[in-house]
């Protein structure tokens, strides 16, 4: 974060067409999601819209990587046709989990962000509110939007054969839960309540705010304990707190929909799936006149 600070100073030095290469040593991929976020906000572009001055970073790893930001913000911003959406993918693949946001068991980096610029992105413009002061051609703010949020992440628990449109919040929670006539599915597999969800949000919230305090070496950090799922022993270890609900002592109390009626709305909510065949058919593959079997020409021997 510091680092990428630093970049503001460089910004009266540089001509047009000059490339940076920012070296990050001890760096893992969230310093990548930092520079999406931060470049795309405040780094000098052309009237087109185009950088004008390539931006690199290399994390000094045992095996080094180089990223060339700029172009892939500038992918981005093409594949959506909206400036600044590389900030939201930033902010999606944080999501994902980090040393900050805690990972949802068995939703990896790759299914978050299939899922978000599905349809052209419209699951992600969906899940932020996004003000622009147009005079000065910035972000303001980013703002996410919690039901949104909550919506998206029951699309993500709810099997691939069931329309998660099809089915309530609470449905597709008792299905991560017990599938009806089966064992209970190990807790790590669970959906969270909703209330978790929210308080989830408001750490989401945190990140983004987080994001916002680059290019600026005086910003203050945003005050992390002020949101409710963050608390402190008295020795200062800090710790999640999701609320109540995320406790159970008897786990069949989770259970609030009977079976029966479950398997139902399950049954109406099945998607048909399409196959298709695996053969291959090449036009242009030449193709024998005469595919009968040839009789043999030798005699066979008695």
């Amino acid at each position: 974060m510091a680092q990428l600070d630093w970049m503001m100073e460089l910004d009266a030095e540089l001509s047009d067409g000059d490339s940076v290469v920012n070296f990050v040593s001890s760096a893992d991929i969230d310093t990548v999601l930092i520079h999406l976020f931060g470049i795309s906000l405040h780094w000098k572009r052309n009237q087109s819209g185009a950088f004008t001055r390539p931006v690199y970073v290399w994390l000094q790893k045992q095996k080094p990587e180089l990223y060339n930001i700029s172009k892939i913000i500038e992918s981005i911003e093409r594949y959506f046709n909206k400036k600044y959406s590389a900030a939201l993918i930033a902010i999606i693949l944080s999501m994902g989990g980090n040393d900050f946001l805690p990972r949802h068991y068995g939703i990896s980096y790759e299914k978050i962000l299939m899922k978000a610029i599905d349809n052209k992105g419209l699951e992600l413009f969906k899940l932020f509110n996004m003000e622009i002061q147009e005079t000065e051609e910035s972000v303001s703010s980013i703002t996410l939007n919690i039901d949104a949020y909550i919506c998206f992440l029951k699309d993500l628990y709810c099997p691939k054969i069931y329309n998660a449109a099809a089915l309530s919040f609470d449905e597709v929670r008792q299905m991560t839960i017990k599938m009806p006539g089966k064992e209970f599915r190990h807790p790590q597999t669970w959906m969270p309540p909703e209330s978790a969800l929210r308080h989830l949000g408001s750490l989401i919230q945190a990140q983004i705010e987080y994001f916002f305090t680059t290019w600026c070496h005086e910003a203050a950090l945003p005050d992390f304990r002020r949101y409710s799922c963050i608390s402190m022993h008295p020795d200062g270890e800090v710790y999640y707190s999701f609320g109540d609900h995320v406790h159970v002592s008897d786990k069949e109390q989770l259970l609030s929909i009977p079976e029966e009626l479950l398997q139902e709305k399950m049954n109406c909510a099945k998607q048909t799936r399409v196959r298709t065949s695996k053969k291959r058919a090449l036009p242009d593959t030449p193709r024998k006149q005469n595919p009968r079997k040839r009789q043999p020409l030798m005699s066979t021997p008695r």
